[in-house]
């Protein structure tokens, strides 16, 4: 098994790594996603079954299962893997990464699609937490240019009357204030804060600070007690639910019974039971344990209530765990954004990291830094985020100067 578990380690390591690109599609997504845990479980399972050194396990409760399982991820590379790949998704899903890097043409063309459909005020929004009403509108304006809704003649901006049926609130109003000439800033605010709430790119955080304590307090007290509650579960199995092995075979004690000669009961099969053989009087007899029935007899009803209650003792058991990491990032992203009313949601935060990634693309961008905005007719889209992420500060004043005209 450790050879099988060698043989899936590289697949896995080609399916992750399948995984991690932007441009994969999302059916294909999930199945590679199923591939990895099927895999991973059929492989864990095999190693139960067939009991191959140093898979071969003695087991009597749900923690023996559980220090099984931890022998088998030690010895099996394909199940590192597969923790990688989740670990590193619940972190990247926590964490803003301003050092992000767009590592391929394929993803450049991927980050460029999937930006185009999100205003550069939602994309300022989420970064900051707030809205530079300058950079804003004028990235905003500049899109709504390419877009076809405004056009530039004589040095002016007039709007076109397109449907703009596809537009967002916020983007109808600066709209509006091209043709109007007048900008309402505190709506503008507010619609951009409403659309990125709608979004699900941030969530509200203005509670008081007594509810984001008792919330924290929550957060790190709740493995504690599922940890507890999980070793209470641990210790009623153990002890209504007993397991034994006799002989490498493994037996359930169904009841408080007594040794007895198999001619007193009637018993369908004398290997379903704990027996053996005694002389008495010269004479060879059998006796059983009526109380120990083998443990794959799931026709019992209660061998299978006792094979059930031991699965499930040992997945919470290995759940409690995982929830004690997972409430410990929960509490950290709590503390940082204690005295913010607005947090980012995980989307928010893979959002926001492929703006970065866009970012540190066009500042490594020799030229885009030399270059002027007429000399630049082929950027022109990624001006619009050259704006809200401050990538040129030249370009950045002087696209502002340009499209913001209210005072």
């Amino acid at each position: 098994m450790i050879i099988v578990g060698l043989i899936l380690c590289p697949i896995s390591i080609a399916v992750v790594i399948q995984l991690n690109k932007f441009s994969i599609k999302k059916s294909i997504k999930i199945g590679l996603q199923i591939y990895l845990w099927l895999s991973s479980l059929l492989y864990v399972i095999s190693c139960f079954i067939f009991k191959i050194e140093p898979f071969n396990f003695e087991i009597l409760s749900a923690g023996d299962y559980f220090i099984s399982f931890a022998v088998i991820f030690v010895f099996s590379p394909c199940l590192w893997v597969l923790l990688y790949y989740y670990c590193q998704k619940i972190f990247k899903g926590m964490r803003v990464r301003k050092n992000a890097r767009i590592r391929s043409n394929e993803e450049y063309i991927y980050y460029r699609d999937n930006l185009d459909k999100i205003p550069p005020s939602i994309v300022m929004f989420t970064s900051i937490m707030e809205t530079d009403i300058k950079k804003s509108v004028a990235a905003v304006i500049l899109k709504l240019k390419l877009n076809g809704y405004i056009q530039e003649m004589n040095h002016q901006l007039q709007y076109t009357h397109k449907d703009d049926s596809q537009l967002l609130e916020s983007e109808k109003l600066v709209l509006k204030s091209v043709q109007y000439q007048n900008l309402n800033e505190k709506l503008y605010k507010e619609l951009v804060e409403k659309e990125a709430l709608h979004d699900k790119y941030v969530k509200k955080n203005n509670k008081g600070k007594v509810f984001k304590l008792l919330k924290i307090f929550i957060t790190l007290i709740m493995p504690i007690i599922f940890i507890g509650l999980s070793m209470q579960f641990d210790e009623y199995v153990f002890a209504h639910y007993k397991t034994y092995i006799y002989d490498s075979m493994r037996y359930v004690s169904v009841q408080d019974g007594q040794i007895g000669d198999i001619h007193y009961d009637n018993i369908d099969n004398i290997d379903d039971y704990y027996h053996g053989y005694v002389e008495i009087d010269n004479q060879k007899r059998i006796f059983y344990d009526k109380a120990l029935i083998r443990a794959d007899k799931f026709d019992n009803e209660f061998v299978l209530m006792t094979a059930f209650f031991q699965i499930l003792d040992a997945i919470c058991l290995v759940g409690s765990i995982m929830m004690s990491f997972v409430m410990v990032f929960m509490a950290i992203e709590q503390v940082m954004y204690f005295n913010k009313n607005y947090i980012r949601t995980i989307k928010g935060v893979e959002f926001l990291n492929k703006a970065y990634a866009l970012k540190n693309f066009l500042n490594e961008f020799s030229l885009m830094k030399e270059r002027t905005e007429e000399e630049l007719i082929l950027w022109e889209y990624y001006l619009i985020y050259a704006i809200v992420l401050d990538v040129n500060v030249k370009i950045k004043d002087d696209i502002i100067e340009k499209y913001y005209m209210f005072s």
